[in-house]
């Protein structure tokens, strides 16, 4: 399992887990505050590899616009000062980066369900605000970590892998699908079969 997970992404999963651990060693704030930090690392981590999925099964099903392909790699466009077109980085938040690339996936993947109603997503937002909070305190209470925000954050993450899990496999689906429908084209055209070659042709006059 490890051998396919990216390096970046395997560091997260072991400054996570490592911080667990030191958490069921001294149940504190401060451990508290680091799990859920790290954890939020692996989120990122998890989402952007999705993200990163779906892009790349949009562009090889020829389904992926180049808007599209600005916002999966979190760039946009704008004019500087001396009015030229520059690209910058604009990186979607993290419950804004789960919509968008679920709402592409179900184009190329109509079966793949998402469910944004249930516990996993209402925790997840729960969570977000708990990170905030601590990552930008404005009093002592804004770096409390209570059980109750840790058992949100659990489900969140669990939420998270398993919708991830079911995107990347949807993915998988629809190419292998889509390259099994182009191999059978391509062994007609190289057989010559009058039909095959008449709609080849007809779509190559189409084009131009």
């Amino acid at each position: 399992m490890a051998d396919i997970i990216p390096s970046l992404l395997r560091t997260l999963i072991m400054d996570a887990s490592i911080a667990e651990e030191l958490l069921k060693q001294s149940d504190n704030q401060a451990h508290r505050r680091n799990l859920i930090r790290s954890n939020f690392a692996v989120l990122e981590g998890v989402v952007w590899e999705m993200k990163e999925s779906v892009r790349e099964a949009a562009d090889h099903l020829g389904e992926l616009t180049s808007l599209a392909d600005l916002a999966f790699r979190d760039r946009i466009y704008a004019v500087n000062d001396k009015g030229d077109l520059v690209e910058r980085f604009q990186p979607m938040g993290l419950l804004t980066a789960i919509r968008y690339t679920g709402k592409q996936a179900q184009k190329i993947a109509p079966e793949l369900v998402i469910d944004f109603s249930g516990e996993g997503w209402s925790c997840l937002r729960s969570a977000i605000k708990v990170r905030n909070r601590i990552i930008h305190p404005k009093t002592g209470e804004d770096l409390l970590v209570t059980s109750k925000n840790l058992g949100d954050l659990s489900l969140a993450l669990k939420w998270v892998l398993t919708i991830t899990e079911d995107t990347m496999k949807a993915m998988i689906v629809v190419r292998r699908e889509f390259n099994e429908k182009l191999t059978e084209l391509l062994s007609l055209l190289k057989a010559g079969d009058p039909e095959t070659l008449r709609l080849y042709q007809q779509i190559y006059q189409d084009s131009r």
